[in-house]
């Protein structure tokens, strides 16, 4: 993956070369993970022919998990356009200025905006407790509270029942 560090936008190796006549900028973040196969443990051979015994992945007596078999290994670098060619530069380097490498550090470790939805599903789990203001908050029928039909649910039909105000509008 590289970072644009201008515009902050991700590309592959691929379109480097025109993101970078694009932007007008030459200076990339560069993040690379590589698997690499752990190295078996010797009572570990007798293990991965046995079939599971139990249904699960990554638990005593199940399925071998996808991450037991490889370590990730990440390396991050600055990437300058040269001749339209990427060319990295291994951190940490000592002739990289060190504010250069926190700029590629928060580009890199920054979380992208719909990543806190993406673990949004977990709050479902949780059990959503009572309010001390909603206990005791009364819930008015359409006829109860003067109306005759319910409320649209386009938020441009509504009007304030005093005065016929469209505006400024408060629940």
């Amino acid at each position: 993956l590289f970072v644009n560090l201008k515009t902050f936008a991700g590309c592959g190796a691929d379109f480097v070369q025109g993101d970078a006549a694009r932007s007008g900028c030459a200076l990339y973040a560069h993040h690379a993970w590589r698997k690499v196969p752990k190295a078996a443990a010797p009572d570990a051979a007798a293990t991965v022919d046995a079939p599971p015994t139990t249904l699960g992945v990554g638990v005593e007596g199940g399925f071998e998990a996808e991450d037991a078999k490889y370590d990730v290994e990440k390396v991050r670098s600055v990437a300058a356009v040269v001749d339209g060619a990427p060319k990295l530069i291994a951190l940490p380097n000592p002739a990289v200025p060190d504010f250069a490498v926190a700029l590629v550090d928060a580009a890199l470790d920054q979380e992208a905006s719909d990543a806190a939805t993406d673990r949004a599903w977990a709050l479902a789990d949780e059990e959503v407790k009572e309010s001390k203001y909603a206990r005791d908050l009364p819930q008015l029928s359409p006829e109860a509270g003067g109306r005759a039909a319910p409320l649209d649910p386009d938020p441009a039909t509504w009007r304030c029942e005093a005065s016929g105000d469209a505006e400024n509008l408060w629940l």
